[in-house]
């Protein structure tokens, strides 16, 4: 990891456990990192220095290390750090300035189970939280939730107040990435460039 200055100098290099597969800024000066980990990993580093302030997790071993992103990480409107797992819909809450287990929410669908998010060779998707609304989003390909019977990419819904979630279609290729929400709308990239939008509520 190197921080640079405003003219694009390297003033201080750190070196990394893995690589990175998620980030997330905590203020007023913490950035926190997941790992291309096939375990949980986490970091929450100073943003000045690059000083490890807390970790949640296991410290990987080479044998641990995995080209695929399985982790995502996310911040909440407390400044928390959300961790989602690799193959469920289920969230770990962390302390944003102590690293300590919160709390787990596992979600509910339809009055029953979530399905199983079976990832196989993909990615699991960036999650994204809905400012002031206690809800996240995330996107899944179709694919990877195949007792749903749905296609394309699909734009889940996590309610932290109901514990509940919802898949949406999107109309969208499995090759759509979201990068956020913009007040009534979720953002994501086409795979050759270009923003498409999508309403949520």
């Amino acid at each position: 990891m190197k921080q640079l200055s405003a003219a694009g100098k390297v003033n201080r290099t750190v070196t990394l456990p893995a690589e990175v597969a998620d980030a997330d800024f905590i203020p007023p000066d913490g950035i926190a990192l997941s790992f291309r980990t096939s375990a949980a990993y986490v970091e929450r580093r100073d943003i000045k220095n690059g000083n490890l302030t807390w970790s949640y997790g296991d410290k990987p071993k080479k044998d641990g290390l995995i080209p695929q992103t399985l982790h995502r990480i996310f911040r909440n409107d407390g400044n928390n750090l959300i961790l989602m797992g690799a193959g469920d819909f289920a969230a770990t809450t962390l302390d944003g300035k102590k690293g300590t287990v919160l709390g787990q929410t596992v979600f509910a669908y339809n009055n029953g189970q979530a399905p199983a998010l079976l990832l196989g060779t993909k990615q699991r998707g960036p999650t994204t939280w809905w400012w002031g609304s206690n809800v996240a989003f995330s996107a899944v390909a179709a694919s990877t939730v195949p007792s749903l019977k749905q296609l394309g990419l699909l734009l889940v819904r996590m309610d932290f107040s109901a514990s509940t979630v919802d898949f949406l279609p999107t109309g969208l290729a499995e090759e759509f990435t979201l990068i956020g929400v913009l007040g009534d709308r979720a953002v994501f990239i086409a795979p050759n460039g270009g923003l498409s939008y999508v309403p949520v509520k």
